[in-house]
């Protein structure tokens, strides 16, 4: 089958690109990303050429000339843009991973400059087997060991893409985008730095798959199977992990993921695995390596909370054990507690009643004085409470806890500590921090949503009755 009917198949049969739609090709100048423009731009696309010069090798620059006569030549816009000298290498990653997060950075700020949905790259057959085997020798799990998708959100390091990345190529070896390009009369790029061992997948290309074809001179067929045979698996595990959200997996903000531990404890362990990666990956879509060492260390720490209250990641991402929930976060996240009634900052509110104040996440308090001052004694929602008062005229202070805040518990006099509550009540202690409590003519009355004051004996009967309420996100206040 010739090379623009396989494409168009393998296009049609995994619904990576709408029919003539407009994308952004990757064109780095050699047989493979040459292949690809050509046969979309044949195939009737409407193309858009990008090329980043990284500037890792001298002469460079010259790749970035032909890649502009190229789109002359097919008459198609291009967009070519050189790194500064101090662009390589960034800190903490290698020059490979480097110029990678740096190349689809750019590649989508072409896609949103010319409004393209979508972003083509040369990755082949080839790239499948190397990229299969690498994430084996590092220990991937399936989801590493299916390789690259066929289409995923571009990865770019500052954000989270709404851009699409499709590999239409996957199923064509580098040895037919040669020979498709001595056929149309393209004569590619040699980029010399594919030879430079010093680079992981370059030693793995070189010297461990020959290695390996002396034992199986198939191996790279036999890497291609098994990336199928875990791209069926993961798929099954995807879909079982999308039942497992919202019980035992949720947003608790941008960058913040909470794990149920009881539910997540009930999981079989290849879900809980999945479930792990899944977390790691929602919190920081942009970092990579979270391998199986990564994910065998949050299960034993979820499994066993006696190890610590908080665990460094790999990719910029910690766990943190509130109890019956563990957090997994960017670890530049803010904290967020939507699930929990919460200040907006860490600072006293003064309001005169009637008042209504906006919490965090959607939460209200609402204080309004009652006509019954002496109200119904049946039991009240958690969320609800009647505080005795001497006079309407009165300032009602809501504020964070504080360190030695107590709480009338009977009509004796006895009092208990509001951190105790916390703990009985077993509330993440990121959360104590902003939860709101309200205090009136200097004595604490009500925790939100955990416990109202006790009123003590012998007092004289309150001549007003305040009452305050605490509304959920979304619930309609009668």
């Amino acid at each position: 089958m010739p090379m623009y009917e396989r494409v168009a198949s393998y296009l049609a049969g995994n619904n990576l690109l709408p029919s003539g739609g407009l994308v952004v090709v990757g064109l780095s100048g050699g047989p493979d990303s040459l292949c690809l423009f050509d046969t979309l731009h044949s195939l009737g696309y409407k193309t858009i050429v990008a090329h980043l010069d990284h500037r890792l090798r001298s002469g460079s620059w010259r790749d970035a000339e032909f890649v502009l006569r190229v789109a002359a030549r097919y008459g198609v816009p291009a967009v070519v843009e050189r790194l500064p000298d101090e662009a390589l290498p960034i800190k903490g990653m290698t020059v490979e991973e480097g110029a990678r997060n740096l190349r689809y950075r750019f590649l989508g700020q072409v896609a949103r400059e010319h409004g393209a949905p979508h972003v083509a790259v040369g990755h082949t057959a080839d790239d499948q087997a190397e990229t299969i085997l690498m994430h084996f020798l590092r220990g991937a799990g399936i989801d590493g060991l299916r390789g690259m998708l066929p289409a995923s959100p571009l990865p770019e390091p500052d954000r989270q893409s709404e851009i699409v990345l499709v590999r239409p190529l996957l199923e064509i070896t580098r040895e037919e985008t040669e020979a498709h390009c001595r056929e149309v009369g393209l004569r590619p790029r040699v980029d010399r730095s594919n030879t430079d061992t010093t680079f992981f997948r370059n030693r793995l290309r070189h010297d461990l798959l020959p290695y390996l074809a002396s034992y199986n001179p198939r191996i790279s067929d036999s890497l291609l199977r098994l990336g199928q045979v875990m791209r069926a698996e993961a798929d099954l595990v995807d879909t079982l992990v999308e039942t497992c959200i919202p019980s035992v997996l949720f947003e608790r903000a941008d960058g913040v993921w909470a794990i149920n531990r009881l539910a997540f404890m009930e999981q079989p362990k290849s879900i809980q695995m999945a479930l792990v990666r899944e977390a790691a990956a929602r919190a920081s879509p942009q970092a990579r390596d979270f391998g199986h060492e990564a994910v065998r260390r949050v299960i034993d720490w979820i499994t066993d909370p006696r190890v610590g209250k908080r665990l460094p990641l790999p990719g910029l991402r910690e766990l943190v054990d509130e109890g019956t929930l563990v957090i997994l976060r960017r670890a530049d996240a803010p904290a967020g507690y939507p699930e929990f009634p919460q200040l907006p900052v860490d600072a006293p509110f003064s309001r005169s009643v009637p008042f209504d104040l906006e919490l965090e996440s959607g939460w209200r308090l609402r204080g309004r004085m009652l006509r019954d001052s002496n109200p119904p004694t049946g039991r009240r929602p958690s969320t609800v409470a009647h505080v005795e008062v001497e006079s309407s005229k009165l300032q009602v202070i809501v504020r964070p806890a504080r360190a030695g805040d107590r709480l009338m518990l009977d009509d004796r006099g006895t009092n208990g500590k509001v951190s105790s509550l916390f703990v009985n009540r077993h509330i993440p202690r990121g959360a104590r921090k902003r939860w709101p409590v309200v205090e009136i003519e200097g004595a604490v009355k009500w925790v939100a949503g955990l416990r109202v004051a006790a009123e003590t004996r012998g007092a004289r009967p309150a001549r007003r009755m305040l009452g305050l309420k605490l509304i959920p996100p979304g619930e309609v206040d009668e």
